[in-house]
C-alpha cells in the first residue's frame, strides 16, 4: 500500500511525486498528455487509493487552460479511465470503519433510489434514452466510487490535504499567471491554471473550502491568509459570479462555525465598515460601481439575464413532463426517439435545481432532496461549509453530474464531508507514539 511509502508533504506518497513529475510534462505537447493518461493505469496497482487518486489526476488533467498544457482529449480513453477505476474501488475496496460503513451504506441506498428511478423514467421518455441512462449509470458509478474509497481508506490517507497540495502548486501558478494577457482565451477575464473562467470561479470555492478544512494549513497561517486573499482576488479578476458569491458564503458559513464565530463575524463586519467610513468618497464610489458591474455584467439588468434562455429550456421541459422528466442531462424532442449511445449530445443545464425538475420530475427531485439531506445529516455540522461549497457551485455552474468533467472533484469534497479527518488524525498520532 502506498501508506507505507510516505513523505512528509501532506496527503503525497512518493509514487504521487512522480505522478506529479509526469503530469507537469504533459504540458508539453498533446501526445505526452494521452501517455499521461495511460501511465494513471500504473497508479490502479496501488489499490483503492491509487485508483482514486488517478481520478482526480484525470480530472485535473481535463480542466487545465489550453495555452498552458496541450490537450490530451480522447474521450473514450477518459471513459475507460474513469469507469475502470471506479469499477476497482468498488469491486475491491473495504469499509473496515462499523460507523464509516453505515454511514455509506445510507447515502447509497439514496443514490441507487434516485438513479433507478432516473433511468427508468429515462427509458420511457427521453428522446436519447441510451444516453440517458448510460449518464445516470456513469454518475452513480463514479460517485458510489469516490465515497467508497476515501471511507476505506480514511485511516490512512488524508484526502483533504492531497487535494489542497495538488491544486495549491496550480494556484500559485494562477497568481504568477495574472499579469500575462496571452493566457486568457476565453474573454478577458482571467481563467489562471483552468479552461474557462467559470471553471476556475467554482474550482476556487472547493479549493477554498477545503483549504479552511486543512489542518497543514493552519499550522501556517499567514500563508493561508495569503492564500485565500489570492483567492478572492482570483475570484474578481475572473468575473465569476458564482464563484464570489459561493466564497463569501462558504468562508461565512465557516466563521460561524467556530467558537466564537458570532463575535467575529460582527468584528468584521464593524472593521470593514470603519474603513469604509474613513474612505474618501470617491473611493466609495469606484467601490459600488465595481460591485455593480460585477453583479450585473454586460449591462445586464438582472443576475439571471445571461441565463433565461437555457431557464426557459428547463421550464417547457418541465411543462412537457412535470412528474418523470424528459430524460437525464439529455436534450428533448418529442418527435424522437434515438436508441443509439452518443458523446457528443450537448445540453447547458446551468442550475442544479432546474436541471432535476426538467431532467428527473418532481419524483426524481424529491429523491434527489432526500440524498442531499442523507449527506448533510452524516457529516460533521461543523464542516458544513464543505458539502455548502459542493452544492453551492451547482446553482451557477452544474457540474454535479459532469462525471467526466470536473464532478470527480465534487464528489471528492462531499466524502471528505462525510468521512471527516478524525480517524486519520487518531492514526498519525498512534504512529508517533510507537514511533
Amino acid at each position: 500500500m502506498l501508506n507505507k511509502i510516505r513523505v512528509n508533504l501532506p496527503g503525497f506518497s512518493k509514487i504521487d511525486y512522480f505522478f506529479l513529475v509526469l503530469f507537469f510534462l504533459s504540458f508539453f505537447h498533446s501526445s505526452l498528455g494521452f501517455l499521461f493518461n495511460f501511465a494513471l493505469l500504473y497508479y490502479w496497482k496501488f489499490g483503492t487509493e491509487g485508483c482514486l487518486k488517478s481520478l482526480i489526476f484525470l480530472t485535473t488533467r481535463g480542466v487545465l487552460n489550453p495555452s498552458v498544457a496541450s490537450q490530451a482529449s480522447i474521450q473514450s480513453f477518459r471513459w475507460i479511465i474513469v469507469l475502470g477505476a471506479s469499477f476497482l474501488i468498488l469491486r475491491y475496496s473495504n469499509i473496515k470503519n462499523i460507523k464509516f460503513k453505515n454511514k455509506y451504506n445510507k447515502i447509497l441506498l439514496c443514490i441507487i433510489a434516485f438513479s433507478s428511478v432516473t433511468a427508468m423514467f429515462s427509458l420511457v421518455v427521453s428522446s436519447y434514452p441510451t444516453t440517458a441512462i448510460f449518464k445516470i449509470m456513469s454518475f452513480l458509478l463514479a460517485f458510489s466510487a469516490v465515497m467508497r474509497g476515501v471511507a476505506s481508506t480514511r485511516e490512512h490517507v488524508n484526502w483533504n490535504d492531497f487535494f489542497v497540495s495538488l491544486y495549491g502548486i496550480l494556484y500559485i501558478i494562477s497568481i504568477i499567471m495574472i499579469p500575462f494577457k496571452q493566457f486568457r482565451v476565453v474573454n478577458d477575464d482571467f481563467q489562471g491554471m483552468f479552461n474557462h473562467v467559470n471553471i476556475f470561479g467554482i474550482i476556487s470555492v472547493l479549493f477554498l473550502a477545503a483549504l479552511l478544512n486543512s489542518q497543514f494549513y493552519k499550522k501556517y497561517k499567514i500563508l493561508r491568509i495569503f492564500m485565500i486573499c489570492a483567492i478572492f482576488f482570483m475570484e474578481y479578476l475572473s468575473a465569476s459570479r458564482t464563484g464570489m458569491i459561493s466564497c463569501i458564503i462558504v468562508c461565512v458559513i465557516y466563521i460561524f462555525s467556530k467558537k466564537r464565530g458570532l463575535t467575529k463575524a460582527v468584528g468584521i463586519v464593524l472593521l470593514l465598515l470603519i474603513i469604509t467610513f474613513f474612505l474618501p468618497q470617491n473611493v466609495v464610489s469606484n467601490i459600488e460601481k465595481g460591485v455593480n458591474e460585477f453583479i450585473y455584467k454586460n449591462n445586464a439588468t438582472s443576475i439571471i439575464d445571461s441565463r433565461e434562455e437555457t431557464l426557459e429550456l428547463y421550464y417547457s421541459k418541465f411543462n412537457a413532463e412535470p412528474i418523470c422528466g424528459t430524460g437525464f442531462m439529455v436534450p428533448y424532442d418529442p418527435a424522437v426517439r434515438d436508441y443509439t449511445l452518443s458523446f457528443g449530445l450537448l445540453v447547458e443545464p446551468g442550475n442544479l435545481l432546474w436541471t432535476l425538475l426538467g431532467d428527473t420530475g418532481i419524483v426524481g427531485t424529491f429523491i434527489f432532496i432526500l440524498f442531499f439531506v442523507a449527506m448533510l445529516f452524516n457529516g460533521r455540522m461543523s464542516k458544513v461549509y464543505l458539502i455548502v461549497a459542493a452544492f453551492l457551485i451547482c446553482m451557477g455552474e452544474m457540474v454535479f453530474f459532469s462525471v467526466n468533467n470536473m464532478a470527480i472533484i465534487i464528489y471528492l469534497i462531499l466524502a471528505i464531508y462525510v468521512f471527516d479527518e478524525e480517524s486519520y488524525q487518531k492514526n498519525i498520532l498512534k504512529l508517533e507514539k510507537e514511533g
